[in-house]
């Protein structure tokens, strides 16, 4: 990683979302044709000429925005990760026993070592 001079790590770019194709949201394609433009640049209801999006989104009111409800897309992003969290630890669960599993199986192919190593001896010992 390099530094800015300041000594911190640079900013990630924010990825910017596709736009949507659904057209009862309001909302065109990336390739719009010039006569469906003036919609793009038409102002949503109850927002003013001019107005931020910081202004617009402490409007009271449900959480809406082009069509889409964000809340619902922030919980369904949430249940995803919370499956995708379940679905890690059970892989990591099911890798940790395989490593106890291995080390069981290495102790027990040790200790058949020293037992052969053992017999080997004996039979050395009685052959002298």
């Amino acid at each position: 990683h390099s530094l800015h001079p300041s000594g911190t790590l640079p900013l990630l770019p924010i990825p910017l979302s596709t736009p949507s194709t659904s057209r009862r949201a309001g909302i065109l394609e990336a390739g719009t044709p010039p006569q469906n433009s003036p919609l793009l640049a038409t102002p949503r209801p109850g927002c003013k000429v001019g107005e931020s999006y910081a202004a617009a989104a402490r409007q009271p009111g449900p959480t809406m925005a082009h069509g889409v409800d964000y809340s619902y897309v922030l919980r369904s992003e949430r249940l995803a990760y919370e499956q995708e969290g379940i679905q890690t630890r059970g892989a990591l669960a099911r890798s940790e026993a395989f490593g106890r599993a291995l080390e069981a199986r290495v102790a027990v192919l040790e200790t058949h070592a020293r037992c052969l190593e053992w017999q080997r001896q004996a039979a050395d010992d009685f052959a002298v």
